[in-house]
């Protein structure tokens, strides 16, 4: 369900399954917020894009703590876990596939668990919820099983979208290895600085998120269930993959840049090679032509009705002989 209290209004959406219907139900904020009391009831609601005055009765009616609302808005927030009384709250970084231009911008995914509710706020609309409320609408089971199995879900399908990211990279640092060893190309150095920061802008994402979900799947909470943290793990696993990857990316790519400094010398100095050679053949012909074109009144052979042709021919001999010397020494 949408409500629209003003032009700056959230997109609010509220499930409600009880007991073991086949399947959620939605409604409005008011009947989910009155539900939440109600026995063997699990609640989730959605906020999307949120003021303060949206969240303002449900943190009246559940107690959540000022510091977390604070959280819901701040643009410094970052990954973080947060037990209060009555509430979990966790702050879950997530890649905003909305601004594809511009990948270091992310979404906070903003998490109050209850005890048979889950509350999430974000910015931006994200997938892995877009995904979870298509779940809901064709069956409940992942919130009957609870509203930690729900935030489960959502966590491993943010997670999943950094393996994605991983493996966007892995294909560019696979196409850079070819351009390296291609033709010339001045563009490579710019790419390989350019994934370089895309790697180190994900590890430094992806580790703390690895130390919450250390602390989900290891530390018993009331909030989340023994069964609910085994499949935490897995999700813990796949956030160790990504951290992995990107060291792996980074080391890569360190290497990448040094073989194409290394490769680039090394046509610099074939360059410098030849020219030094044509250098080196002109150098006996400028001697040669130089010599006879000075303004003395008597120089050898100037009389001579061959010396132009004999001159000539040891111009010819000059820049043949020089490349069979070269040649000869391995030098080319």
């Amino acid at each position: 369900m949408t409500q629209d209290a003003d032009t700056q209004s959230a997109e609010i959406t509220c499930f409600v399954a009880t007991g073991d219907a086949a399947f959620a139900k939605t409604c409005g904020l008011d009947e989910a917020l009155a539900a939440i009391d109600q026995p063997d009831t699990r609640v989730w609601i959605n906020l999307l894009a949120p003021n303060q005055s949206d969240l303002i009765p449900i943190a009246q009616k559940l107690n959540l703590h000022e510091l977390a609302i604070e959280d819901v808005f701040s643009t410094q927030s970052h990954a973080k876990i947060e037990p209060y009384t009555g509430h979990l709250f966790c702050v879950i970084p997530a890649l905003n596939l909305t601004t594809p231009d511009d990948l270091f911008d992310v979404v906070n995914l903003n998490a109050f668990l209850g005890r048979n509710y889950l509350i999430t706020a974000e910015r931006a609309a994200l997938p892995a919820v877009d995904s979870a409320k298509a779940w809901m609408v064709r069956s409940s089971e992942s919130i009957r099983r609870g509203p930690d199995f729900l935030f489960y879900l959502l966590l491993d399908g943010i997670v999943d979208e950094y393996l994605e990211l991983t493996d966007q990279m892995n294909d560019q640092v696979d196409g850079l290895e070819e351009r390296i060893f291609g033709k010339s190309d001045n563009s490579v150095s710019e790419a390989i600085f350019e994934l370089r920061h895309k790697a180190a802008w994900l590890r430094r994402l992806i580790s703390p998120q690895r130390e919450i979900l250390n602390i989900l799947t290891n530390r018993p909470h009331e909030f989340l269930s023994g069964d609910t943290q085994l499949y935490l793990r897995d999700v813990y696993d796949h956030v160790q993959r990504v951290r992995e990857n990107s060291e792996i990316f980074h080391d890569l790519l360190q290497g990448a840049m040094e073989t194409y400094l290394t490769l680039v010398a090394n046509r610099t100095n074939d360059v410098m090679k030849l020219l030094a050679a044509v250098g080196t053949v002109v150098l006996p012909i400028n001697v040669i032509t130089g010599l006879y074109g000075t303004n003395f009144e008597v120089l050898p052979g100037a009389n001579n009705p061959y010396g132009f042709w004999i001159l000539c021919s040891a111009i010819i001999l000059s820049a043949t002989t020089m490349p069979l010397v070269f040649r000869a020494r391995k030098w080319f």
